[in-house]
């Protein structure tokens, strides 16, 4: 339940490896579905997340508990919360959130998925249903150029947003082409 909520949030809210594994359980407001998430520079962006990736969290969380303490901390290979000598759920280091990916990817038998290649979806994702101001608020970049070199979209896409922009009806100036021309018509 735990890596599943993970790789839910990890696609659906473009995080960072570190950005995953500092969320706390604080940073989790259930009742609006916002992340607060910690990012470069110690600078907080709030990111909503989206319903499949909540029923995922809703889900680990009812397992988890509501401890205070890393929203997804290390777990024992049983299954259970890895806890320090004091009690308190032990942080996952953003390598496992590689690792995590990988033995997933093994499982379902698909091709390598890395944690930076789901930000990277979010952001493609993200740039035909947002402006790219909006976009870079969300990734957490301080750059709208930042977040444009992320976006992987085919040219297939580019020229099918390209057709469905409105043309005006009107008649060129010039012809440009043999369909363009008109007939004379009779005085």
């Amino acid at each position: 339940m735990r890596d599943a909520a993970i790789i839910a949030v990890l696609d659906a809210c473009g995080l960072r490896r570190a950005e995953l594994t500092g969320l706390q359980y604080a940073d989790y407001d259930r009742a609006r579905r916002m992340l607060t998430v910690t990012g470069k520079g110690d600078k907080q962006r709030r990111i909503p997340v989206n319903s499949f990736a909540a029923r995922r969290v809703e889900a680990w969380l009812a397992r988890r508990g509501t401890h205070r303490g890393p929203l997804f901390p290390r777990l024992a290979r049983g299954g259970t919360v890895r806890t320090a000598p004091d009690g308190r759920p032990w942080q996952m280091n953003p390598q496992a959130v590689r690792d995590i990916l990988t033995k997933r990817a093994e499982q379902a038998a698909t091709t390598a998925v890395r944690p930076h290649d789901l930000r990277r979806t979010f952001i493609s994702n993200l740039l035909p249903q947002a402006d790219a101001i909006m976009t870079a608020r969300l990734a957490g970049h301080a750059s709208p150029s930042t977040t444009l070199r992320y976006d992987v979209r085919p040219d297939e896409e580019a020229r099918d947003a390209v057709e469905r922009l409105r043309v005006p009806a009107i008649a060129p100036l010039l012809p440009d082409t043999p369909a363009d021309r008109r007939p004379p018509t009779a005085p």
